[in-house]
């Protein structure tokens, strides 16, 4: 009989998924359950990964994704946030943003490291943090009618064991951003604590009521010790193509040799000049 792993006999089902299927049995419900946008990719997008498929771009790629993509991303991140990124060996494409948090936590952990999650989380943090033999440690939020994050409580929970912080913003699920004073005092807190903070911003061009998102890898000393996890899943509505990706300093560059060869062979310089990733 096949016995099955401590780690995955610790994992829990994913409620998240359960209210999924459950929704799938209706016809008359409004699904809040996965955080897929309601609308298809741009035709030129999925125009240009037809093409892609029909001239035969369908072959193994480097670990660490194509070049011409990592090169895409790096001219983005320059573009709008002045923040250069190495595409030879500081981004990694991966498939989707679930993978490059996972091979993050997978690189960085020991046993019994801690992780510090603010709260409301993404249910698959926790779990991951456990897969990769790390300690979750959950923070609560302000309060339960304020949900935003608790600055006193990072500072408390933090140990001898912590490793990592990781922050989501805009939040999934609550939807809220964190504020600028407050990824300030993050930073310095991470570089009071030789921390690294892996920031979630796959949500960061959902806003709205001309709501502000300031990326905390801007902040001074803040890029050495920062890992931004991306994906093209919520900003071009391409979710089921499982295109994400890691930025790392040359510090962390080690994260990209764990990679696993990523299929993103894509028309991708089509995509760059779809994306307004060129000027």
């Amino acid at each position: 009989m096949i016995q099955l792993s401590e780690i995955t006999n610790s994992i829990s089902p994913s409620l998240t998924r359960r209210l999924f299927n459950l929704a799938q049995k209706y016809d008359n419900v409004i699904d809040f359950t996965l955080g897929d946008p309601d609308i298809h990719p741009h035709d030129k997008i999925k125009e240009a990964g037809c093409k892609a498929i029909l001239e035969g771009r369908t072959r193994y790629s480097p670990n660490a994704g194509l070049l011409e993509l990592r090169e895409i991303i790096s001219s983005r991140y320059k573009l709008q946030y002045n923040i250069e990124y190495n595409p030879t060996n500081e981004i990694m494409v991966t498939v989707g943003g679930m993978e490059g948090l996972y091979l993050t936590l997978l690189a960085i952990l020991n046993r019994g490291d801690e992780v510090i999650i603010p709260a409301p989380y993404w249910i698959n943090y926790v779990q991951m943090v456990c897969m990769c033999s790390g300690e979750p440690i959950i923070t609560a939020p302000v309060s339960t009618n304020d949900l935003s994050i608790s600055i006193e409580n990072i500072r408390k929970a933090i140990t001898p064991k912590t490793k990592a912080i990781i922050l989501n913003t805009p939040s999934n699920p609550s939807g809220r951003i964190i504020s600028d004073d407050s990824i300030q005092q993050i930073a310095q807190i991470a570089i009071e604590n030789d921390l690294i903070v892996i920031t979630d911003e796959v949500y960061k061009t959902l806003l709205y009521d001309n709501a502000h998102f300031k990326s905390i890898v801007t902040y001074d000393k803040m890029k050495e010790r920062t890992v931004v996890i991306n994906s093209l899943s919520k900003e071009f509505c391409m979710t089921g193509w499982r295109l994400g990706y890691d930025n790392v300093s040359r510090e962390h560059s080690c994260l990209c040799s764990i990679a696993v060869s990523v299929c993103s062979n894509r028309s991708t310089k089509k995509f760059g000049e779809i994306f307004g990733w060129y000027d």
